[in-house]
């Protein structure tokens, strides 16, 4: 969850020669996202991120892509099963 995904992206910014992270399936959501956003302004060598199958949506989506827009070296990226657009109470 997100408390989870803060501490590990906290440490994980800690790492500069940090090449490859994967993240699916671990339930993150707003708060997680945006943490995900601040270490992709920090892992300057990071290439290759999977953050597929959460529940990144809407507010945390557009803060974990405004660590994107950082990630320079990021060639690989799989956002698959995310909710980026609007959702309503309920769904999932």
């Amino acid at each position: 969850g997100d408390v989870g995904i803060s501490s590990i992206a906290f440490w994980l910014a800690k790492k500069p020669g940090l090449k490859v992270v994967q993240l699916c399936m671990n339930k993150i959501k707003e708060e997680g996202a945006g943490a995900l956003g601040a270490l992709l302004t920090k892992a300057k060598e990071l290439t290759d991120l999977d953050v597929s199958w959460n529940e990144i949506r809407q507010d945390g989506a557009i803060k974990f892509c405004e660590g994107l827009a950082q990630a320079k070296a990021l060639r690989r990226l799989n956002l698959s099963f995310n909710s980026f657009g609007d959702v309503e109470d309920g769904d999932h």
